[in-house]
């Protein structure tokens, strides 16, 4: 968002949120040994749902506050909180959505299922900067697509809650059986 002022470059904001994915890498294995990949998913949902509504009030309240020039220490740190939150806990989400993918799919569609996965992650980096620069362009400003993202990824509770595990244990099949039988 070329509004906000990280308080440095951006190239060492960009920095700075690269190096905050290693904590998002260490949360991930440590969750991903001791939690089953559902509950870490709910976690990492509402830690981003944290992280990114709290990144949109800062950055909001920050531009008003240099506007102002009364600087707010509260709207800084709810700036740089969440950017910090939004880079660790979306790693987080990416290992223990793709792990759920390979969970919940049977063994015969798992290559698939997990392709799918991906390809709506890819779908969603291609339409996200174009539905920014719209709802930019429409609101005059950058909150309403950080809204929009915060309100999608409280939404994905609704989606992740009812979801049950394929459970593999009663499988026969083996991973080399076709999708469709032969005649």
């Amino acid at each position: 968002v070329a509004d906000v002022d990280m308080g440095s470059s951006a190239a060492v904001a960009l920095i700075i949120g690269a190096l905050w994915e290693i904590p998002g890498s260490i949360m991930s294995l440590v969750c991903g040994i001791f939690m089953t990949s559902k509950p870490v998913m709910l976690l990492s949902l509402g830690l981003m749902f944290l992280s990114m509504t709290s990144f949109t009030i800062g950055a909001r309240d920050h531009i008003h506050d240099l506007k102002e020039a009364e600087g707010s220490i509260v709207s800084v740190m709810l700036l740089h909180g969440g950017y910090m939150g939004i880079k660790a806990f979306t790693y987080v989400a990416f290992v223990s959505v793709y792990t759920f993918a390979s969970e919940i799919y049977p063994t015969r569609a798992r290559t698939t299922g997990s392709a799918a996965s991906v390809a709506g992650g890819r779908i969603g980096g291609i339409i996200a900067p174009m539905l920014f620069e719209e709802l930019a362009h429409q609101t005059g400003g950058f909150s309403a697509f950080f809204y929009t993202l915060s309100t999608m990824i409280a939404l994905n509770f609704l989606l992740v809650l009812p979801i049950h595990v394929h459970d593999n244990a009663d499988e026969t099949d083996t991973e080399a059986a076709p999708l469709v039988p032969n005649k």
